[in-house]
């Protein structure tokens, strides 16, 4: 435990800021709502959008845009939301083991009696404990935010609580993937690449898909469907939505103990 008390430690400024940009960021999206709040000539242009466009925004028939439900989907838990999100966990995989073997900062770690399979493990725990810190964060500024902006009516906690919890576990799925890469190539820079092409991959494929009129099974090939298939926060809680992202958050991260265990650790 203590490799992840010292990985928390080291970054808790940094955190702080991370808190303040999610802060910021849900007051400056909620403060538009008023204003367009029940307004009809919105419905009926969104209702024009393309298909792929209303997937990437997570726009669902009959939800208005101007409800609370409609606007949070929209402008929060679809975009700002997610993408603060993943920029913070590519960040942190990356950094974990490929970053900190590139600084040199796992030679040292192993110079003390750490076995590598515990450091992979610590890193991984730390690195997932710092995402659901900032996905509570979220929830806890959404939660006593949207009161002052009317953004709440029509939406119950444990809808609010499943699409934070959603987009948590999407943020977890790539930082898995970042942190297995680091453990592969021991640099940050390709681990950060191959995460973020997999993020905007999957956003765009989530796009393509709707606007081809795939079937279902084909769509969810992208995990950002598994998230947005369904406005969470009023359908509240659906398995799909975390569940399978958690599991192979879990699988890929596992990946990275053997990975790393065999391979020659670059010096700094």
């Amino acid at each position: 435990m203590t490799v992840v008390r010292r990985f928390v430690t080291d970054r808790w400024r940094t955190d702080c800021w991370w808190a303040l940009g999610i802060i910021v960021m849900v007051v400056l999206n909620l403060a538009f709502f008023p204003g367009i709040k029940g307004t009809a000539d919105l419905d009926q242009t969104v209702a024009n959008l393309p298909p792929a466009l209303k997937a990437m925004f997570g726009i669902e028939e009959g939800i208005s845009i101007g409800s609370a439900a409609g606007y949070l989907q929209a402008q929060v838990f679809s975009s700002v939301a997610p993408i603060i999100l993943l920029v913070l966990a590519i960040a942190l995989g990356s950094g974990a083991l490929g970053g900190a073997e590139e600084d040199g900062a796992t030679e040292f770690l192993l110079s003390y009696p750490i076995k590598r399979t515990n450091l992979v493990i610590d890193r991984f725990v730390a690195m997932m404990g710092v995402l659901v810190l900032h996905t509570l964060i979220l929830l806890a500024a959404v939660f006593v935010f949207c009161p002052m902006f009317g953004a709440l009516d029509g939406v119950d906690l444990p809808g609010l609580v499943a699409a934070c919890i959603g987009c948590g576990a999407l943020a977890m799925l790539h930082a898995s993937i970042a942190f297995t890469a680091g453990a592969w190539f021991g640099r940050r820079t390709p681990a950060t690449a191959i995460a973020s092409a997999i993020a905007a991959g999957g956003y765009v494929l989530l796009g393509l898909f709707s606007a081809i009129d795939a079937p279902e099974p084909v769509r969810y090939l992208t995990p950002w469907y598994w998230f947005l298939k369904t406005n969470l926060l009023i359908s509240g809680a659906d398995w799909m939505a975390f569940v399978p992202a958690l599991a192979l958050s879990v699988l890929i991260g596992a990946a990275a103990i053997p990975i790393f265990a065999n391979r020659d650790i670059r010096g700094k």
